[in-house]
């Protein structure tokens, strides 16, 4: 597989608090992702990897990366995160998404951010697209530790 894109939005309140909330910051999309407008979703393109349609399986890596800076002071942010190298697998229809996540200088590779699950368990393929929409993705507890952990370094800071 290659040149695909995977939608994501990362959490909607937590892209307001970025820039619109306390953090008074920014969000900038780079290595090809983009941001739609007015704060929206992600948009990480040229994804490589396998699919195999008999038996439901995807596994996708999409380049580019998502970097939120807040709380500056004196020009040092109290948030800091980025998110990159990020990566699907679905098989029957549910899966997991990871990125590797520098929150404030601290790198952890293949975080398990959500947990994901299509509408359905089937990967269609039109002329050797495969689309895939109507997918939940859940936070699991190490994405919602990556957020607590950027708060949490900022309230200590």
């Amino acid at each position: 597989m290659a040149d695909g894109t995977l939608g994501w939005g990362v959490k909607r309140s937590f892209r307001a608090y970025a820039v619109d909330g306390a953090a008074h910051g920014t969000i900038t999309a780079t290595g090809g992702a983009t941001q739609a407008g007015g704060n929206g979703v992600f948009a990480f393109p040229d994804a490589t990897g396998t699919y195999d349609t008999d038996a439901g399986a995807l596994s996708a890596a999409f380049e580019g990366a998502v970097d939120f800076k807040g709380h500056e002071s004196d020009g040092t942010y109290g948030l800091h995160l980025t998110l990159s190298d990020l990566r699907a697998k679905l098989d029957g229809g549910s899966g997991e998404l990871t990125a590797d996540v520098d929150s404030l200088g601290e790198k952890s590779d293949d975080v398990v951010l959500a947990e994901l699950k299509a509408a359905s368990g089937v990967l269609g393929v039109k002329d050797d697209v495969i689309t895939l929409d109507d997918v939940t993705a859940t936070l699991t507890e190490a994405g919602a530790g990556v957020v607590v952990a950027v708060r949490r370094r900022r309230a200590l800071g």
